[in-house]
C-alpha cells in the first residue's frame, strides 16, 4: 500500500456519493411501492412498543442535533461579529454564572431549612459539591467585575447588562397584576407542574 494521496478528484467522489444516496432512496421507494406505503406505516405503528421506539429515537435525534447546533451556531456567530457578539457572550456568561450561584446557594439553604424533605437523588458529599459549585461560579462572576481582572466588563457590556436588568424590572412590575390573581399554592403547582 502506498502513501500517495487518492488520485480521484473531489467531484467524482461527490457524484459517487450522490449515486449511492440515489440508489438507497430508490430502493426504499421501490420496497414502499411494492408493499404499499400505507402497509409499512400501519404495520410499524400497530405495535405500541415499536411506535414508542420510533418516537424515542426521533426525540433523541432532536436532542443530539440541538446539542451539535448550539456550540456550532455560537462559534459561527462569534466568528461573524467578534466585537458585538463577544460583549453579548460575556454578559450571557455572567448571567449564567449568577444563576448558578443562586442555584447552589438555594440548594444549600434548602438543606438547612427543609432537611427532612424527600430527595429522590442523593449523592455523597452533596453539600460539599454545592459549596464548591457556589464558590467556583462566584469566582467567575468576580473575575468579570473586579477592575484588575483581565476578564473585566467593558462599558458596552455594562450597558447590555443594565438594559437586561431594566427589562427584567419592567417585566416583573408589569406582571404583578397577573401574579396577584394566582394564589401561592397554585403558582407552586404551575411552576413545578404537580
Amino acid at each position: 500500500m502506498s502513501n500517495e494521496p487518492l488520485s480521484r478528484p473531489r467531484f467524482k467522489q461527490f457524484i459517487g456519493g450522490l449515486g449511492f444516496l440515489s440508489l438507497a432512496f430508490g430502493s426504499m421507494v421501490g420496497v414502499g411501492w411494492f408493499l404499499g406505503f400505507g402497509y409499512l406505516a400501519v404495520s410499524a405503528f400497530e405495535s405500541p412498543a415499536l411506535a414508542n421506539l420510533v418516537l424515542s429515537a426521533g426525540v433523541i435525534g432532536l436532542l443530539t442535533s440541538w446539542n451539535g447546533f448550539f456550540p456550532a451556531g455560537t462559534r459561527v456567530l462569534f466568528a461573524l461579529g467578534r466585537g458585538a457578539l463577544l460583549a453579548f457572550v460575556n454578559v450571557g456568561s455572567f448571567c449564567i454564572s449568577m444563576a448558578f450561584v443562586g442555584v447552589a446557594l438555594s440548594l444549600l439553604r434548602l438543606r438547612k431549612i427543609a432537611a427532612d424533605l424527600d430527595r429522590p437523588y442523593r449523592r455523597p458529599a452533596g453539600e460539599w459539591v454545592a459549596r464548591c459549585a457556589a464558590m467556583g461560579s462566584l469566582l467567575v462572576v468576580l473575575a468579570m467585575v473586579i477592575p484588575a481582572s483581565p476578564a473585566v466588563f467593558q462599558p458596552i457590556e455594562w450597558t447590555i447588562l443594565a438594559v437586561l436588568c431594566l427589562c427584567g424590572i419592567v417585566f416583573r412590575i408589569s406582571g404583578r397584576g397577573q401574579r396577584d390573581t394566582i394564589s401561592e399554592d397554585d403558582r407552586g403547582r404551575l411552576i413545578l407542574n404537580n
